[in-house]
């Protein structure tokens, strides 16, 4: 009980943001339904983890951070009241003695619990779409064929190609973060270690959105139509790959540290 009454009070003073939570979640965006599987990720890592002896959390982060997600509440928009309220999560569960809130990984998985998938289709897709096709057209012209790129569509042996939105990497790199994420909190990756693994990650999913692009916009630019069964299969492959490859080095890792 002496762990519970911090959280209880928390719960009370931030229904409203709860609120919005579950409205975001259960009756929004279909996009956004994503962060529940980061949010069980987040408390079942929590729940297996062991902690300190219970202590009461006098921690002055924490009465700060509760002082400014009360501010923020009051102020700003529910998805960065909800960050605010992520940063209370995290302080606290310190406080506590919880082991698993020290680690990057755990935090992420916390971050990508907000309803910020389709949010982040909207704002950055197109800017992430047509980096990813000015890229692609490029490489394709180092290849030998001739590729142009214009905003989001690549002009390519009388064709022209469009990078759509599920082409954006917007939903692979989101994937990609949890996965990674749940990665290293399973080999017990900590802190050095775990900020290489991530950057790493997000290098090697940029790489695999990339390929997928110029493997389809070369596909796509063919005289017969490629089908979408074809066209899903070689986004899976490409991310099994990266899977693969992430597991690989993490488990590498983890047997270095053992």
């Amino acid at each position: 009980m002496r762990r519970a009454w911090p959280w209880i009070l928390l719960a009370l003073a931030a229904w409203p943001t709860l609120a919005w939570y579950a409205h975001r979640m259960f009756e929004g965006v279909g996009d956004d339904r994503c962060g529940l599987v980061a949010l069980g990720l987040a408390i079942g890592f929590a729940l297996t983890e062991p902690m300190s002896p219970a202590r009461a959390p006098r921690s002055p982060a924490v009465a700060a951070a509760v002082l400014g997600y009360a501010i923020v509440a009051r102020i700003a928009p529910p998805l960065v009241a909800a960050g605010a309220l992520v940063v209370v999560v995290v302080l606290l569960a310190r406080a506590q003695g919880l082991a698993v809130a020290r680690r990057p990984a755990w935090i992420g998985l916390c971050a990508l619990a907000l309803p910020i998938l389709a949010s982040l289709q909207f704002y950055c897709g197109y800017p992430i779409r047509a980096c990813v096709s000015t890229i692609a057209a490029w490489l394709m012209t180092v290849a030998g064929v001739d590729a142009v790129a214009d905003g989001t569509v690549i002009a390519l042996r009388g064709t022209r190609v469009l990078v759509d939105e599920p082409c954006s990497g917007v939903k692979t790199l989101w994937t990609s973060a949890l996965f990674t994420s749940a990665l290293a909190l399973r080999c017990r990756l900590e802190g050095r270690t775990a900020v290489v693994f991530a950057l790493l990650a997000a290098a090697c999913a940029t790489i695999a959105t990339i390929a997928r692009t110029v493997v389809l916009t070369l596909l796509e630019s063919g005289a017969e139509p490629v089908p979408s069964a074809l066209h899903q299969g070689i986004g899976g492959a490409v991310f099994l790959g990266f899977a693969a490859l992430l597991a690989w080095v993490a488990t590498r890792s983890r047997r270095r540290l053992a």
